[in-house]
């Protein structure tokens, strides 16, 4: 994201798509950014995030956006899940 721009969530989620359709032998079920409690989709969101957005606080810099990548895809004959926290701060 540009300096002070909060990160874009539809371009996370393009970032970490075309990553994994890059790789051999992976066959991507599902990519999302997700809102962490609600599972809302953030990739409709553009350039913001919606009002419920979750934060984490943190200490010296206070609340904290975060959104929930999710992905499923298959290696082989077997089918991954996983997701992480990804921190949305510009």
């Amino acid at each position: 994201a540009a300096s002070g721009a909060r990160p874009d969530p539809a371009s996370i989620r393009r970032a970490a798509l075309a990553s994994l359709e890059a790789s051999d032998g992976i066959e991507v079920d599902y990519v999302a950014l997700v809102d962490p409690t609600g599972f809302e989709d953030l990739t409709d969101a553009g350039l913001g995030l919606p009002r419920s957005a979750p934060v984490r606080e943190d200490a010296e810099e206070g609340p904290v956006p975060m959104g929930l990548l999710a992905v499923a895809a298959r290696v082989g004959t077997t089918r991954l899940i996983d997701n992480t926290l990804i921190d949305l701060r510009p």
